[in-house]
């Protein structure tokens, strides 16, 4: 069932803040380089065991010493993680769904950051170890490091400067970048300074989708790259309630005989539009409005923005409905009681909510500004809008409002079926093995 607004505590923190956030990460790298000398040389480690040791008088932490120092000395099957933050948000949480896959595969993955973070628990339940090397991006570490590896796979843009050391050696490296527009505008001039112009053949680049490539491509021409997209968990397979709990709720189809559930789940700032969905509801004919819910949910990055929803929640206080933020379960419960998923952003690669929503059959009403809205056309998986036209997206509102069941069935059905074809396990483990095995080739 939904939850109450007044049950929901603030403590909560929201689950996705997509990679688009990573100019904040920036800024922090940037200011804390100032205030702290750069002298950190790397160490060349022999074996796992020196991980651990130079650990005891370095800056670096190594969680999970026991895992470490149990891995023999050949590096086969050994890979690196590199990723900017270990916080529960997009680009982190797919290289750490990638982790685990190729932990079931019987490699053994490490997670190397600069960062500490929540994400650091969930890995080390899992036997996967981590290492917090606060200096990562400005000391030579990884060129100490990376010979105990047989790969290396580096997230987003933000770790241009550890791509900078790998370049040009014998390492095996993905670099998987998943930036939007933002990040770039943002960081013009910081970024330039990180990535490098081009990049060695040991360095293979893949975007998390064309809209990721795209933005790549308007400022680095010379990177040949390729599209991996990541994999989303299969919510549909979760078991989030026990049987009695599960029988208790209303199916989404009896549901939809009442009011309409849409819900836009992002963090709360300009990127991700919530001010649009606003102005859309606001144009919507009395009575849509009236039978509709309207449900936002995420942490708020933009104060002006969070009281903008909480102003019009008053307003409209049977229609729209705010929640800080839910936590994984809470989250995945909640996809089920909604008829649509609302993604309006101004700017967003490749939403995971998107693709997380898609593996219950939820259609996306989306703006042309993502990565998904390409997919959901392809599919017929829901609706979409360019521009940031909130005008259009209250005629999408209106017509998704007034679709027949058998409609709603059958976006359903394409909308699975983009997941299954898409956002699958089985599909990125295809195409992760057939990336890594050629990858090893060369």
């Amino acid at each position: 069932m939904i939850p109450k607004p007044e049950k929901i505590m603030r403590k909560y923190t929201i689950v996705y803040r997509t990679c688009a956030l990573l100019h904040h990460v920036l800024e922090k790298v940037f200011k804390e380089r100032k205030e702290r000398k750069m002298n950190v040389q790397g160490q060349t480690a022999t074996c796992f065991s020196d991980i651990v040791n130079h650990a005891a008088v370095g800056s670096e932490k190594v969680y999970g010493e026991d895992i470490i120092c149990s891995c023999d000395e050949e590096k086969e099957n050994k890979i690196l993680f590199v990723i900017h933050e270990q916080s529960l948000t997009g680009a982190p949480m797919v290289a750490y769904n990638y982790a685990i896959l190729m932990k079931e595969k019987g490699w053994q993955p490490v997670i190397l950051s600069p960062y500490d973070g929540a994400l650091r628990e969930y890995a080390l339940k899992n036997g996967i170890p981590v290492i917090v090397m606060p200096e990562l991006m400005e000391s030579c570490y990884i060129s100490g490091i990376r010979s105990l590896f047989s790969m290396i796979v580096v997230t987003t843009a933000v770790c241009g400067s550890v791509i900078k050391r790998l370049n040009k050696t014998d390492s095996n490296v993905i670099w998987w970048i998943h930036e939007s527009e933002t990040v770039y505008v943002y960081n013009t001039e910081k970024l330039m300074k990180e990535m490098p112009i081009t990049v060695s053949e040991n360095i293979h680049v893949y975007c998390g989708g064309n809209y990721a490539q795209r933005v790549l491509a308007k400022r680095y021409p010379r990177y040949k790259t390729d599209i991996l997209l990541y994999y989303a968990k299969d919510i549909r397979d979760i078991n989030l309630r026990n049987d009695k709990e599960r029988n208790s709720l209303c199916s989404t189809k009896a549901k939809r005989n009442e009011k309409k559930r849409y819900a836009c789940v992002a963090a709360i700032e300009t990127r991700k539009g919530q001010d649009l969905l606003l102005m859309a509801i606001e144009m919507l004919p009395d009575e849509i409005r009236t039978n509709s819910r309207f449900f936002f949910i995420g942490q708020s990055y933009d104060e002006k923005l969070q009281q903008k929803i909480i102003q019009k929640s008053k307003k409209y206080p049977e229609q729209i409905i705010y929640y800080e933020g839910l936590d994984f379960e809470k989250l995945y419960d909640f996809y089920n009681d909604i008829d649509y998923l609302i993604c309006c952003s101004r700017d967003d690669p490749m939403p995971v909510v998107v693709a997380e929503a898609m593996s219950l059959g939820k259609p996306c009403i989306c703006s042309h500004n993502t990565g998904s809205a390409d997919i959901i056309e392809c599919y017929d998986a829901g609706y979409t809008y360019s521009k940031n036209d909130s005008q259009r997206l209250a005629k999408l509102i209106v017509n998704s409002f007034g679709v027949t069941d058998e409609r709603y069935e059958e976006l359903s059905r394409n909308v699975r079926r983009a997941y299954e074809e898409n956002f699958s396990k089985a599909v990125f483990e295809d195409r992760i093995m057939k990336i890594m095995n050629e990858t090893m080739e060369d």
